[in-house]
């Protein structure tokens, strides 16, 4: 029994090596404002790490902003790796029952990916590369000001159409580059997020938590994949 299993776990750590290189997208951390009152603006930076395959991070920046007691904004840029980020922009409408909170935004994000070097247990050498848009709408709701003003928790819901168009490019031995194939099928998407703020009145600790399903790929079970799960900590300053 000890040789079927050992050459088990050889292949699963294969398996895991190939799958964690070939990510094409990670679940983002995006910022959860909870804009309260008319003038507010926040500013959020954070680093964040998505998992199961890979912790690979990524350094988030947001502001938001309510120019009204009625409306608000915000913008967001991400940045995995040196070829991949992801920028979005959303607006809406937002409403402050004291101490409770509720935000509903539409949006558009724009992204690129680039999985990095693998290969496949043919030793063929390739990579994926590209971008993706995502027309979105998020409903955001939450405390604010808990416990004297010191703690904000709240959770997001996002909903959106990925329209990807990612290369998978052949790698051959004297580094000549060919595309294979292009994949650029919508993909439904679904993004809940948990948020945790806490310190003191304007500046605080932000802890997230974030989930990521694109429907159209079977996670697991494709040549490329993405990260579902999202860890951020980042410090939110309110004015």
């Amino acid at each position: 029994m000890r040789i079927p299993l050992f050459k088990l776990l050889v292949l699963a750590m294969l398996l895991s090596a190939t799958m964690s290189s070939c990510i094409v997208y990670h679940a983002p951390t995006t910022s959860l404002p909870l804009l309260a009152e008319k003038g507010e603006k926040q500013l959020e930076a954070s680093l964040s790490a998505s998992a199961p395959l890979g912790l690979a991070p990524a350094l988030n920046v947001s502001f938001a902003y309510a120019p009204t007691n009625l409306l608000c904004t915000q913008a967001a840029v991400s940045f995995t790796n040196e070829k991949a980020f992801q920028a979005q922009l959303q607006a809406g409408i937002y409403k402050n029952f004291q101490p409770a909170v509720l935000e509903w935004y539409v949006g558009y994000a724009y992204g690129t990916s680039y999985s990095g070097k693998s290969s496949d247990l043919n030793k063929d050498n390739f990579y994926y590369d590209g971008y993706y848009q995502i027309p979105f709408t998020q409903l955001n709701f939450g405390f604010r000001k808990l416990l004297h003003g010191f703690v904000d928790l709240g959770v997001g819901f996002k909903g959106g159409l990925m329209l990807p168009h990612w290369d998978k490019v052949l790698i051959a031995d004297d580094g000549t580059l060919s595309p294979e194939y292009t994949f650029d099928s919508p993909l439904g998407l679904f993004e809940p997020q948990l948020m945790l703020r806490f310190g003191f009145q304007q500046v605080k600790l932000t802890l997230s938590l974030a989930y990521t399903h694109l429907s159209g790929i079977e996670y697991g079970n494709t040549p490329f994949t993405y990260e579902p799960i999202g860890i951020g900590l980042g410090v939110n300053w309110s004015f």
